[in-house]
């Protein structure tokens, strides 16, 4: 992997100083876009791209003066009905990190997400599975279109604080003859209280953080540490947002450099806890994402697979850069990633063992992928990870790293 460090030359940390011009180099637009084709039997056969635009700042740790990235990614399947379209995702998010002579950064992110595949096959870290693939048992539908903004201040000696708030409207649709239409006719009064939020409704959310982050690029980072802890909360406002609850969120990530310019080691801790009547659907995440399944929690286990609300999570990655390139007048870099990750949940903050079991009960997924590098603003991963729970394997496309 590149070093990402400032140079007092004025050239790029991404190359060594032979490749590079001395002197000051001037800002520029830097573009990187890539087509996505991919899918699997759930969701069906996708298209869609990645893209980012970015105006590039000659030194510092934050490689740009600004960032807008955007994604489109749209799924086809066949159905009783003609043809489906399980899954769409389309977002856009604008970063504007040297506000206040660098001191603050803003983001701002709109995004629209259409799921009809969300998995739900009970409450706690030992949920079965039931064999085959059943659509109305196992599936229900979750629909959001959400806004989020956040700024965040750095403070001396590598700290930092934040500030954010996002508000989002959910129309969920539950299958008659579902699993978790069954929990919720059948269940216990204390399951009951889990699966709130499967009627329309908005959730509006504030929350405020702070860390720690000596990482030598926000993008790409080879060297450093980015620690952070968030709190989150909900109010209930009026009929639409009928959701009091908060979240506790705190993540730790090392960046060890093993090869100069070729090989780094990441590690990465989380864990996550929701306190209050939260919507049932976030149980399955933390921070805004799948935690253990999908692919930034636990990498190979299905997303949604899991429902609870404490969760710890950790992996440990291998980043190897194998090429560097040049085409069309643009710098491109492979690299190579192998992973490993487990987590585990427990349905609430009291003992559950018919719900948690008694064991150690550790989900795990292992695996590897592509990185492909554009320019110093753009990362692709392509990841393929294995589990006890993949059925057979999980895939993903993503920008940016995992962690």
């Amino acid at each position: 992997m590149c070093t990402r460090q400032s140079r007092a030359d004025g050239s790029s940390p991404g190359f060594s100083s032979e490749e590079q011009p001395v002197g000051p180099q001037k800002e520029e637009i830097e573009i990187g876009a890539v087509p996505l084709v991919g899918g699997d039997t759930d969701v069906g056969v996708g298209v869609g791209f990645l893209g980012s635009v970015a105006r590039i700042a000659p030194e510092g740790a934050i490689r740009y003066a600004w960032r807008v990235e955007s994604g489109s990614f749209v799924t086809f399947k066949s159905g009783r009905d003609g043809l489906e379209i399980p899954y769409f995702q389309g977002y856009l998010v604008w970063t504007q990190p040297r506000l206040w002579d660098s001191r603050l950064r803003l983001d701002l992110r709109l995004e629209h997400v259409s799921e009809a595949n969300m998995r739900y096959f009970g409450i706690g870290n030992a949920s079965v599975r039931p064999p085959g693939e059943n659509s109305e048992r196992d599936l229900y539908t979750r629909t959001r279109p959400t806004f989020w903004g956040r700024a965040r201040m750095k403070l001396p000696y590598s700290a930092f604080v934040g500030f954010g708030a996002s508000a989002s409207q959910n129309w969920i649709t539950v299958p008659p003859n579902s699993t978790l239409a069954q929990d919720l006719r059948t269940g216990s009064e204390e399951l009951k209280g889990w699966l709130r939020g499967t009627s329309s409704h908005g959730v509006l959310l504030g929350e405020v953080s702070a860390g720690w982050d000596t990482r030598d690029d926000d993008i790409d980072p080879t060297r450093g540490q980015y620690h952070q802890v968030t709190f989150r909360a909900s109010p209930h406002v009026g009929g639409n947002y009928p959701f009091s609850y908060q979240q506790l969120n705190t993540a730790l990530r090392f960046y060890v450099p093993l090869v100069q310019d070729r090989m780094v080691g990441v590690l990465w801790s989380g864990f996550d806890a929701l306190f209050g009547t939260p919507p049932f659907y976030e149980l399955a995440r933390f921070d805004e994402t799948f935690a253990i399944g999908g692919n930034q929690g636990v990498r190979g286990v299905p997303g949604q697979r899991y429902y609870g609300k404490v969760k710890v999570m950790a992996s440990a990655e291998l980043r190897t850069r194998i090429t560097k390139f040049d085409l069309f007048g643009s710098h491109y870099a492979l690299g190579i990633a192998t992973f490993a990750d487990t987590g585990r949940l427990w349905a609430d903050f009291s003992r559950h063992p018919e719900l948690d079991g008694t064991t150690l009960g550790l989900k795990y997924g292992i695996g590897g992928g592509l990185r492909l590098h554009q320019g110093k603003t753009f990362v692709v991963r392509a990841d393929v990870a294995w589990s006890t729970d993949a059925r057979p394997i999980g895939a993903y496309v993503l920008a940016g790293h995992a962690h």
